[in-house]
């Protein structure tokens, strides 16, 4: 009965009553966390193999309870109150004497103020509802309400995530069978696409020939790296234009193997200054 870790956070991953159980811990895999993990394991072992393993008593928050007890709740979830504050508590960087633990995930101040997001954003928002309950249209709806309410985008983008990386974990444990939150794309991250579009200056298939030309007959089919699909090339891979063509001797200066690469480079440096 194993421990395993997915993503540095370790998880139980045992078989009862012919159901595949994978309980989520949100510890990090550490090797002290790992040995506690593994002697959990071996209680849970033994008491299965006893014949009176309780699942509720291990896992009061189980991914499994609504199979194992489908009574404890009418849609067999927990609410999302419950499940919001079993998830920020799980993912906690401080031990139970107040220090930080040496490889947490969360920075202490990020986790505090998630705990700020859930208090005052997630838990009014969604409390009541089942987790399953917290659908699209639900989702869609709050994220409208934030933007009436004034919030900056930075604000909204930053309660939106933490409800997207809760709501990930939730499917992941099987609780909820999709995410109903959509990744949000800061403006950051737009405009580091453009500008990375915008100076882009790729070789030309003229160039790339000239590239190629330099190349060892040694090196296997360079052409499968370097070159674009509409660019013509022969049976071993190097181009089909003329090497007079490619480096004329009278202009080697200019047009020599290395023209292309200096000038590419060029741009660069161009672009850099």
């Amino acid at each position: 009965m194993p421990v395993r870790a997915k993503s540095g956070k370790l998880y139980f991953d045992f078989t009862w009553q012919g159901t595949r159980c994978k309980e989520y811990t949100g510890l990090p895999g550490t090797v002290e966390n790992r040995r506690a993990c593994v002697h959990t394991m071996r209680l849970v072992d033994a008491a299965i193999r006893r014949g009176d393993f309780d699942y509720r008593a291990f896992f009061p928050r189980g991914s499994r309870l609504h199979l194992f007890e489908p009574d404890d709740r009418p849609d067999g979830l927990m609410t999302f109150q419950e499940y919001i504050l079993r998830w920020h508590r799980l993912r906690s960087p401080f031990r139970t004497d107040g220090t930080v633990a040496k490889d947490a995930d969360l920075h202490p101040s990020t986790w505090l103020h998630d705990e700020s997001t859930v208090r005052r954003h997630l838990i009014p928002a969604f409390g009541p509802l089942s987790v399953r309950e917290v659908d699209v249209p639900r989702v869609n709806e709050f994220r409208r309400s934030l933007v009436a309410s004034g919030l900056t985008g930075k604000s909204i983008t930053n309660i939106l995530g933490a409800l997207h990386k809760a709501m990930s974990d939730a499917a992941e444990e099987g609780i909820i069978t999709a995410n109903p939150v959509l990744r949000i794309r800061t403006g950051r991250r737009r405009r580091a696409g453009s500008r990375i579009r915008a100076n882009s200056d790729p070789l030309t298939p003229f160039e790339i020939a000239q590239f190629l030309a330099m190349v060892p007959r040694a090196v296997p089919h360079p052409v499968r790296y370097l070159v674009s699909a509409g660019l013509a090339v022969v049976g071993d891979g190097r181009p089909a234009v003329p090497e007079s063509r490619l480096c004329p001797p009278s202009d080697h200066g200019r047009h020599g193997p290395h023209a292309a690469l200096r000038r590419h480079r060029g741009r660069a440096e161009d672009r850099s200054a």
